[in-house]
């Protein structure tokens, strides 16, 4: 069982994402934004939960897959960094 100081790194990113993304987005338009990115979010989910399949599917241990997930939500996160929302910080 992991302690406290483990279990809360999913927390800490949901906080810092929500709170950048109202202080960056415009009160009149923050509604839209929010079922926006929630729409990318959850449609993301069956595309990502067929790739994994995939490549199981092709022989792929589940090592390659879980890194490549890695990679991809790293990638993302320097992108994001290096975008205009990243000067935000």
């Amino acid at each position: 069982m992991l302690d406290d100081k483990h279990n809360n790194k999913g927390t800490h990113n949901v906080i810092t994402y929500f709170t950048l993304r109202q202080r960056t987005v415009p009160k009149e338009i923050l509604g839209r934004v929010v079922s926006v990115t929630r729409m990318i979010s959850y449609a993301s989910i069956p595309v990502g939960s067929w790739f994994e399949g995939l490549l199981l599917g092709w022989g792929q241990p589940m090592f390659l897959v879980i890194m490549i997930a890695g990679v991809i939500h790293t990638l993302a996160g320097v992108i994001a960094r290096i975008s205009p929302l990243g000067k935000e910080i």
